[in-house]
């Protein structure tokens, strides 16, 4: 007999009296003492089923917090991963439509694997073509003609600080940086404003971005005269090629996609169906939609019971292992590049996060205010619960394809991503009160060190301090930290998946795992 997987032997001779054995003296059994011994036996045997019972999972309970391998499986692709889910809420986690798969789940049991089908209308939905996106395909990005900008501009002491790390310093000079274009002195500084003055000389040309840049002109007390300009070229991106014309006054870009790509769109994905002269036409359904999908599911572990305390994790940050190599990820919390490399990240840090330090970095917010709102979110969870507890949550808010559809709405995320937080343990009151009171300095902790790093990029990954370009899949990940150790531990001779999640959310694979980057 098993129990967790080890051999039981019951030595029956243990409660049978030798003396008496009824082949050898049967005249003398004494069959009280053999009836009480095969009680005794019945109630170990009887005992040993109660056990093996109990670890079989009949007490794992809906509202449990259970470690869950599972694979999804649709047209020839697999997808698999291992991450904590709760019990009665799977479909949710996953962002299915309906509780079907809750529903025929029933009792998941320890170390039990049962795999359901659902239809399109109960996973994401049947397919959808008022949802086809029309874009034009030429756009103008730029004005070549002359314009006057004010040469002083006043900026607040908090945003000052965020942008150039320091308070306002009277007549002292501060060069460009990630998040400022100009050259500025500090001309004025009060309680409420420092008054600041753009210092590029005439002649000078700045690069705006990668395709665009702006002439100073000329420079007045006053008045600065600058113009936007472009040098023709074809600029190759993830999304496809941009041709750069100077069409009279107007920089234009015109895009030429691959047909069939999935590319980014907002902080979700979409597929190019066609395109003609002046249109791009996109699939903004689920790549999922309309498919059968196959679930297999097997519960590794009970990580939390649903009658213990609400507390996810200690209430410690994450201790640092000395010697241990560090990686770092540093990420806008929506930009779908990040969401990729996190999703690759995950089985990586749950493999070797007690021998490195993994960990993730927020760099701001470009997607708009719920941007900021969701990082500051984060690193209260990630301060609060340590790594671990940022993980567990991103598990699943990465996957969550819900998220991706609210378009930044707070009536629309807030019960999603608080019935995310309720399925780790997280405490949303003590979550909200940190937002609020303690995540703007872990906030601006974060961005110091991605501009003391260089990083601006999304997402970026920075190993030992230096950056590394890596493809974002789990396997590749996993073998430049492993490469770091000086001693390899035996736990970097695993083999994870090798296949990259799609950018932004969901739990779709991607043929890409390019370096292409928000910001």
């Amino acid at each position: 007999m098993e129990i967790e997987g080890k051999k039981v032997n019951i030595d029956h001779s243990q409660h049978i009296d030798h003396a008496h054995h009824p082949i050898h003296h049967a005249k003398q059994v004494n069959w009280m003492k053999l009836g009480i011994a095969v009680g005794i036996l019945a109630v170990i045997i009887l005992g040993i089923f109660w056990i093996v019972g109990i670890n079989n999972g009949k007490n794992i309970a809906a509202g449990d917090t259970a470690q869950i391998a599972y694979t999804i499986k649709y047209d020839d692709k697999v997808i698999s991963n291992t991450t904590q889910l709760q019990i009665g809420s799977i479909a949710k986690s996953f962002g299915f439509l309906t509780d079907k798969l809750d529903s025929e789940l029933g009792n998941l049991s320890l170390n039990q694997e049962k795999t359901i089908t659902l239809s399109a209308a109960d996973a994401f939905g049947e397919y959808d073509s008022s949802k086809w996106i029309v874009e034009d395909r030429t756009s103008i990005i730029g004005n070549t003609s002359i314009q006057e900008i004010n040469r002083t501009f006043d900026i607040s002491p908090a945003d000052f600080s965020q942008v150039f790390g320091e308070n306002p310093v009277l007549n002292k000079a501060y060069p460009s940086n990630t998040m400022i274009l100009w050259n500025t002195k500090v001309i004025a500084v009060s309680n409420d404003t420092a008054k600041l003055s753009i210092e590029n000389p005439k002649g000078e040309n700045l690069t705006l971005d990668k395709v665009r840049i702006v002439e100073i002109v000329d420079v007045l007390a006053d008045k600065i005269k600058v113009r936007l300009t472009a040098i023709p070229q074809i600029v190759s991106t993830a999304s496809g090629n941009y041709t750069i014309i100077i069409d009279g006054i107007y920089i234009k870009a015109t895009w030429t996609p691959t047909v069939g790509d999935d590319i980014a769109y907002g902080y979700g994905t979409v597929k190019v169906l066609s395109y003609n002269e002046t249109s791009v036409v996109l699939d903004g359904n689920n790549p999922l939609a309309g498919k059968n999908v196959t679930i297999t599911l097997k519960v590794a572990s009970v990580v939390k019971k649903v009658s213990t305390s609400s507390s996810a994790s200690s209430s410690t940050p994450t201790p640092k292992i000395p010697g241990a190599p560090t990686a770092q990820a540093f990420v806008f919390a929506y930009c779908p590049y990040g969401l990729q490399f996190e999703k690759a990240l995950l089985p990586v840090y749950n493999l070797l996060k007690s021998k490195a330090n993994i960990e993730i970095v927020y760099i701001g917010a470009m997607h708009g205010p719920f941007e900021e709102k969701e990082s500051l979110r984060q690193l209260c969870i990630q301060n609060i619960y340590g790594e671990d507890g940022l993980m567990n949550y991103l598990a699943q808010f990465d996957i969550n394809s819900a998220i991706g559809n609210c378009g930044g709405a707070d009536s629309c995320l807030n019960p999603l991503i608080s019935d995310i937080m309720s399925q780790q343990g997280i405490d949303v009151d003590k979550i909200n009160t940190c937002m609020q009171n303690d995540a703007p300095a872990l906030y601006a902790a974060d961005e110091a060190t991605a501009s003391s790093a260089g990083v601006s990029g999304s997402p970026t990954f920075i190993l030992n301090g230096a950056q590394v370009n890596v493809n974002r899949d789990s396997e590749s990940i996993k073998k430049a930290i492993c490469d770091a150790f000086t001693t390899q531990p035996s736990e970097c001779s695993q083999t994870l998946s090798s296949t990259a999640s799609s950018p932004g959310f969901g739990a779709d694979s991607s043929s890409s795992s390019s370096g292409t980057q928000c910001g």
